[in-house]
């Protein structure tokens, strides 16, 4: 590894062909991460956007607090949606 005057660092060659995230430390250091880079097809890709992350996350949220219930027949379910949209048009 080198600095130039400019205050640019090189790594040398064995790190060409990889990007890093510099992180600043407490301490005044900063610590480069690797980015890891994944090729997803353009099927796959809706996946991984952020509306979609943020929605998964919620549900997740949502599994955790036990607020998603499974119901066993089509007539409990309809009970239990009937009495959800009560509660929420309260």
């Amino acid at each position: 590894m080198k600095a130039d005057k400019r205050g640019y660092i090189y790594l040398g060659a064995e790190f060409a062909n990889q990007e890093f995230e510099p992180v600043p430390q407490k301490d005044g250091r900063i610590v480069l991460n690797p980015v890891v880079t994944v090729k997803v097809s353009k099927d796959d890709a809706w996946f991984l956007s952020s509306k979609w992350q943020k929605n998964e996350k919620a549900v997740e949220g949502h599994i955790r607090d036990g607020d998603i219930a499974s119901e066993v027949s089509v007539t409990d379910l309809l009970a239990q949606m009937k009495t959800t949209r009560k509660k929420v048009r309260k």
